[in-house]
C-alpha cells in the first residue's frame, strides 16, 4: 500500500513533467520553421562559397563546368579526399595534372601568346585606364539586395547571366580597392 502523501507528490511530479514535455514540444514546433530557414541559408551559403571558388580557380562561371567539379569531387573517395571543394580546386590550379579529364575543358589554357613575326615591330601597349571601367562608363554600386533579387531570379528560371555579371561586378570592384 501506498500511502496517500507519497501517491499526491508522484501524480504532481507527473503532471510537472507532461507540463515540461508540452512546454518544449511547444518551442520545437516554434523553432522549426526558423531551422529550416537556417539550413536553407547554410546550403545556400555553400553554394556561394563553391561557385566563388570555382570563379577565382578557373575563371569561369560556367554552372555546367561548376556542376562537373562538384560531381567529381563527390565522387572521390571518401578516405584521402580534401575538406572541401575549395581545397581540392586549389589543389588542381597548383598541379593541373591532378586535374580529372573530365575537367580539362573547363581549366584554364596554360599556352603562351604567340610570337611575332620575325621583324616585325612590337605592337605599342594600350595606356592602362586607371578606373578599370571602360570610357564612357559610370561606376555604380552593386547592392545586397540586387544580388539577392538577381539570385532569386535564377534560382526560378535556371538562368544565372544576370547573378554572374553582378558577382563580377562586385569582386571587380573589390579588386579596385
Amino acid at each position: 500500500m501506498i500511502p496517500y502523501g507519497r501517491f499526491a507528490e508522484a501524480a504532481a511530479d507527473v503532471q510537472h513533467w507532461k507540463k515540461q514535455a508540452q512546454e518544449a514540444t511547444a518551442r520545437i514546433a516554434e523553432i522549426s520553421p526558423q531551422l529550416q530557414e537556417l539550413d536553407t541559408l547554410k546550403r545556400e551559403r555553400t553554394a556561394w562559397q563553391e561557385e566563388k571558388v570555382f570563379i577565382t580557380t578557373f575563371g569561369s562561371a560556367d554552372p555546367e563546368a561548376m556542376d562537373v567539379a562538384r560531381t567529381l569531387f563527390q565522387r572521390l573517395p571518401a578516405e584521402g579526399r580534401p575538406d572541401s571543394l575549395g581545397t581540392w580546386l586549389g589543389e588542381i590550379k597548383a598541379d593541373p595534372t591532378k586535374a580529372p579529364r573530365a575537367l580539362g575543358p573547363y581549366l584554364p589554357s596554360a599556352s603562351p601568346a604567340p610570337a611575332p613575326a620575325p621583324g616585325a615591330a612590337p605592337a605599342p601597349a594600350p595606356a592602362p585606364n586607371p578606373t578599370g571601367r571602360a570610357p564612357g562608363t559610370q561606376a555604380t554600386v552593386v547592392t545586397a539586395e540586387q544580388l539577392r533579387a538577381a539570385r532569386d531570379q535564377a534560382m526560378k528560371t535556371n538562368d544565372w547571366k544576370a547573378f554572374h555579371e553582378l558577382s563580377a561586378r562586385v569582386d571587380a570592384e573589390k579588386t579596385r580597392r
